[in-house]
């Protein structure tokens, strides 16, 4: 499917980029598309404020340990 240049205007650099380099990208629903950039963005948060810019499976863990023994890991629905 063709892409006009309006299209790709409206769309970031960073899809524009997946969509050349990533197979299967192009074909994804809009609402995988938006998951995918949503993770992206709360996973650097994450790693920023959280982990202090260095996150690793081990630190990852020793905070999740952490939270679950302060009990801040309980869901309030």
């Amino acid at each position: 499917m063709a892409v006009s240049d309006d299209e790709k205007t409206e769309r970031g650099v960073s899809e524009q980029w997946l969509e050349a380099r990533a197979p299967g990208f192009r074909d994804l629903p809009d609402a995988d598309r938006r998951a995918i950039f949503d993770f992206a963005f709360l996973w650097s948060l994450f790693e920023a404020q959280v982990m202090g810019n260095f996150a690793r499976a081990d630190r990852i863990r020793q905070k999740v340990d952490a939270w679950a023994e302060a009990g801040m890991l309980e869901a309030e629905l």
